[in-house]
């Protein structure tokens, strides 16, 4: 894999996760407005890979399996979020560590590479001190260009199971759109810092 130099026509944006990013652009296909992040006015192509249980840890549903098609895209920014589903089986610091492997196979490819916070699912509460010591180190990994992004739409208050579907670990309609409004806000700003 190589980062290709010669890019041109719009810009194009690769939202790479588990099964969010798969409901997320079911979504968006559902509301027309909420088509490719709402960039309508600009010149920006959004494109969703997603793997249901998809994990940053190697295995049958290693996120890593999927970077043949983030390749073909020839992204000029990632969003990527996971790690949710590998809490179960890795410590906060073994999963850093096969994150940031995954992050330097992906900047082979991306100039920009955003890192979404991980989310606690309701279902699963002995997780939630796993994923806040998760989201402090992958806070504090280097990444050149790009940043660690926290969704700041209530998914860490105590009412948040309120934004999840009854199996409480999906997002329902309020939750989708409050995790929509945060990942095009984290776009936004990638594409500001392009300008």
């Amino acid at each position: 894999m190589h980062r290709t130099s010669d890019r041109v026509g719009p810009v194009r944006v690769v939202l790479l996760c588990h099964s969010y990013v798969r409901r997320l652009d079911e979504y968006m296909q559902r509301i027309p407005c909420r088509r490719n992040l709402g960039f309508a006015n600009v010149d920006v192509t959004v494109h969703c890979v997603a793997w249901g249980g998809g994990t940053a840890r190697h295995g049958r549903r290693c996120m890593a399996h999927l970077l043949p098609d983030v390749v073909a895209l020839n992204p000029h920014i990632i969003f990527v979020n996971l790690g949710e589903n590998d809490l179960p089986h890795e410590s906060p610091s073994s999963l850093c560590n096969l994150y940031c492997d995954l992050l330097r196979r992906l900047y082979t490819v991306c100039p920009v590479i955003i890192v979404g916070q991980l989310l606690p699912f309701p279902r699963c509460p002995r997780n939630h001190p796993l994923v806040a010591a998760t989201n402090e180190r992958l806070a504090h990994v280097p990444r050149h260009p790009g940043f660690f992004w926290r969704h700041r739409c209530g998914f860490f208050q105590p009412s948040s199971a309120r934004l999840f579907l009854p199996d409480r670990i999906h997002l329902n309609n309020t939750g989708m759109a409050r995790y929509w409004a945060s990942v095009r806000t984290a776009v936004g700003q990638a594409l500001q810092q392009r300008r």
